[in-house]
């Protein structure tokens, strides 16, 4: 986990994002939020890690709507409802808690909607995830019933690639206009040869046509999940939502422009395909790897190893007491236990 970031949740409006290193230290008198930024960790960990529980009546239809659900009460977190975790300093306008949180090179973005009154179940509005080492960004937005996928191209590549498609399409005009005047044999087959593999470097290099730009981004309706996801992680399905889109057929008039901005959405997206399928791999392999162990730091867990324990009834304290003044020798089994 590298980062973390929050706004209108607890005390905090607006809580930047902080960028964690392999020890991280908060220091702060009580009330500080210390805490607060701790179950914004876990209450974000225990979202992202959510699985699919329902897909509708898979029997009827192929692919259903879903919209996961965020929960204020999670393992060692227990807030209650969205009206006791949402700011009470935030102006009246504004509904929505908003997490951020990178892990290795993913960002993920979760943004939760609710009411201020106390009991109303909330909804997750937005759900955004970006690779930052590829610029490919995801949205779904759950409002709007829509989700779209941002490439974003670095400009010197681009400027690379618009260079060397000038200089493919230069060198054919040149071959053209020398056919059309030559009257040698030889010269003519050698021209066409070239020209053909010419033809080839811009087909591969996919310049035929292209218009380049320092970015795409298509917009189509909400992912629909297969019967059968079930059971997998909630974001890496919505991720593949896009390749199952390009995969299925399209219906309506075929001279409409409704129809030829589908059919030129799915090609696009299908030329995407492979990378797409590896990003939601990859971020199901980075959930997946994910643990978090919550320790509490509280003087009730605490007296176990620092006070007299030895006559205590609580069973536990008296154990841990025992462990730690044994003075058991660094690298037995029993002082990785106690460690």
């Amino acid at each position: 986990m590298n980062s973390i970031g929050f706004t209108n949740f607890r005390r905090f409006q607006n809580f930047p994002e902080i960028d964690l290193g392999d020890i991280t230290i908060l220091v702060g008198g009580n009330n500080a939020g210390k805490s607060t930024l701790v179950k914004a960790i876990l209450l974000m960990r225990d979202f992202l890690k959510r699985r699919i529980e329902r897909v509708g009546n898979s029997e009827k239809k192929l692919f259903w709507k879903y919209s996961p659900q965020f929960s204020f009460d999670t393992e060692h977190v227990n807030i209650g409802d969205f009206y006791r975790a949402f700011c009470r300093q935030s102006p009246v306008k504004d509904n929505t808690i908003s997490f951020s949180m990178k892990i290795d090179k993913f960002r993920f973005v979760v943004n939760i909607r609710g009411e201020r009154k106390p009991g109303i179940i909330p909804h997750v509005s937005k759900i955004a995830v970006t690779d930052e080492e590829k610029d490919i960004h995801f949205e779904f937005d759950f409002l709007k019933a829509q989700m779209t996928i941002h490439f974003e191209y670095d400009k010197e590549a681009l400027n690379s690639d618009i260079d060397k498609a000038e200089q493919i399409s230069d060198r054919m005009n040149r071959i053209m206009n020398k056919l059309s005047q030559s009257r040698d044999f030889e010269e003519i087959s050698n021209l066409k040869v070239e020209l053909e593999n010419l033809e080839k470097m811009k087909s591969y290099n996919n310049y035929s046509g292209i218009e380049f730009s320092e970015y795409d981004e298509i917009t189509i309706d909400l992912s629909y999940f297969k019967a059968d996801h079930v059971g997998n992680l909630v974001i890496p399905e919505l991720i593949r939502g896009f390749v199952s889109f390009s995969e299925t057929g399209t219906i309506g008039d075929k001279r409409s422009r409704y129809y030829a901005d589908k059919v030129a959405k799915k090609t696009f997206i299908r030329g995407k395909a492979y990378e797409i399928n590896r990003i939601a791999d990859e971020v199901e392999k980075v959930l997946n790897g994910q643990t978090i162990e919550y320790i509490y730091a509280h003087s009730v867990y605490q007296d176990s190893v620092y006070a007299n324990c030895a006559n205590s009834s609580d069973y536990t304290k008296r154990t841990i007491h025992e462990f730690y003044t044994s003075r058991i020798s660094k690298g037995d089994d029993e002082f990785k236990l106690i460690d």
